[in-house]
């Protein structure tokens, strides 16, 4: 599509559109996109979803492009303003609001962001509403296409939680989970989301810190070539106000793997009044 508009000057941008048609069946397809034309670059792919889960500890999760959610590309370089800030997702609302980005790009109908970047190592931010979901690019050579993710997920209670993934190769498996809960009561959700390609086999654990239950200790789900989610509910009953940790025993192809992390945890105005807490609860 981009040779067809013949010889271009570099520095411009160029618009474009593909169509074609199916083998079987008579629908055909057609997108439009702008093309900037620049060299010594390398090509940054973001991937902005949204995935509303249902109820239940197995509940249904069904995912969807984030169209129009801003992004911005940030220099992870020591000395810049984000290495300042420091690049966990506590900090993404000042790196967002104080620190100039290097690119931002509004995510078109597929979802996308797309970005010709000098070589160097970047962090990636959108805003969805007042949540900011972030990742980090790592290095962008020139040539080279790296793509990444930015996830958001909404609660059957409503909660829009930022979210971080893993990606596991051999096939492929996303383990999807939040970067944060929200708390404003005793009781909150917590979804874990698994896309895979090929057959996977995921048994999720959470260790609550002191003070708090989860409904159930462990949840096992088969993934093959789709989309599953797991949800424990979580209680306080007196509590410890830290992460909550988290193990994935992953099978695929006879080898098992352990992946462990963690999901932090923000307190709303009325509880870090009440507690007499700072905003991310308290230090390990």
């Amino acid at each position: 599509a981009v040779q067809s508009l013949g010889t271009l000057v570099l520095g411009t941008t160029a618009d474009v559109t593909i169509q074609g048609s199916f083998a079987a069946g008579t629908d055909i397809f057609y997108g439009q996109g702008s093309v900037g034309i620049v060299k010594d670059t390398g090509t940054l792919v973001i991937q902005a979803d949204m995935h509303t889960v249902g109820s239940g500890s197995k509940p249904s999760s069904v995912k969807a492009p984030l169209i129009g959610m801003k992004t911005r590309v940030f220099d992870k370089k020591a000395g810049n303003c984000a290495a300042g800030f420091g690049m966990s997702w506590q900090n993404y609302a000042s790196i967002w609001g104080q620190c100039t980005p290097e690119a931002a790009i509004t995510t078109n109908s597929f979802g996308q962001a797309i970005f010709a970047l000098s070589p160097g190592d970047y962090l990636v931010i959108g805003m969805y509403g007042n949540i900011y979901s972030g990742v980090s690019v790592g290095v962008v050579d020139a040539g080279s296409i790296v793509d990444k993710y930015l996830q958001i997920i909404q609660t059957a209670a409503g909660q829009i939680l930022p979210a971080k993934y893993q990606k596991f190769t051999g096939s492929e498996l996303l383990v999807i989970e939040p970067e944060y809960v929200e708390w404003d009561g005793t009781q909150e959700l917590y979804p874990f989301i698994f896309q895979s390609l090929g057959d996977w086999a995921v048994t999720t654990a959470v260790t609550p810190p002191e003070g708090f239950v989860a409904d159930q200790p462990s949840i096992s789900v088969n993934v093959y070539t789709t989309l599953k989610a797991v949800q424990f509910t979580v209680t306080d009953v007196g509590s410890k106000w830290v992460p909550t940790k988290v193990k994935h025993k992953i099978k695929h192809n006879g080898k098992t793997t352990y992946f462990y992390s963690k999901v932090g945890l923000k307190l709303s105005a009325r509880l870090q009044k009440k507690l007499g807490l700072g905003e991310f609860g308290e230090k390990e």
